[in-house]
Formats: structure tokens, C-alpha cells, sequence
């Protein structure tokens, strides 16, 4: 399946939850959905996402997430963590990130849809593929 290249520059968010390891199965559950809804809650007010399936919890304590506007990306992960402070989850959430920006080239949904395995979600996604325009 060919690639297929996004022509207009993305900025590309990972983060790691700190300290994941002192949350337990049901924290870490209770935590992915928080992830989810601060970043629908900051999508939906915004309007920066670049397409449905921009927001994934991958391996272990890491989340990513693609903007369509780059410019805002900075703005975007503030809120993302402001948003997660005020979760009632002991300890603190915090994280640290990263933005890459620039064009990146993904498969098509379909492809996306099919490779939800933690070692294929960054490869499909393209994320590694992110470059300087």
C-alpha cells in the first residue's frame, strides 16, 4: 500500500505520562480516558485536529496526537496539561513533549484502522516520517 503525503505542514505531539509506573491497571484506565477527553474537550473548542484518528494512546505510557495547525501546537499541549492537572488522580498528572513539525506522510484510514498494535500505531501513522519543509 502506497504512502500518501499531506502537503501542508502538521505539527506532531508525543508525550510520556511521568512517573507512569505508580499508577495501577484501574488508574491507568481511569488516565487513558482522561487523555481522550482532554484532548476532544481541546479539539472541539479549538478546532486544530487534523483529521478523525489524530489522537492515540500507544505504547505503554505514551500518547500522540497530529494538529493541523502547527501554530497553535505550543497552545495545545498547555491545555492539555492544565486540563489534566484537575483530574482527581493521585499523583499529579504530568508529562513531557514533544512537537515536530512539517509535512508527514500516512497510510490511508483504512490501513490505520487495521494496525492497532502498539509497535505498528507510530509506523502507520507516519509519525516517524515527519520532515523539515
Amino acid at each position: 500500500m502506497s504512502l500518501h503525503p499531506v502537503k501542508k505542514p502538521v505539527a506532531v505531539v508525543t508525550a510520556d505520562i511521568i512517573n507512569s509506573r505508580s499508577y495501577d491497571a484501574a488508574a491507568r484506565a481511569r488516565l487513558n480516558d482522561a487523555l481522550r477527553r482532554a484532548f476532544n474537550a481541546i479539539v472541539l473548542a479549538m478546532n486544530v485536529a487534523l483529521a478523525h484518528l489524530d489522537f492515540r494512546v500507544t505504547a505503554g505510557d505514551e500518547f500522540q496526537f497530529v494538529l493541523g495547525d502547527p501554530g497553535r501546537a505550543l497552545e495545545t499541549v498547555f491545555l492539555m496539561r492544565s486540563r489534566l492537572a484537575q483530574e482527581p488522580m493521585e499523583p499529579m498528572v504530568r508529562f513531557r513533549a514533544s512537537i515536530g513539525v512539517g509535512p508527514v506522510r500516512h497510510r490511508p484510514t483504512r490501513a490505520l484502522k487495521r494496525s492497532r498494535t502498539n509497535g505498528m500505531v507510530r509506523r502507520s501513522c507516519g509519525l516517524g516520517r515527519v520532515s523539515s519543509a
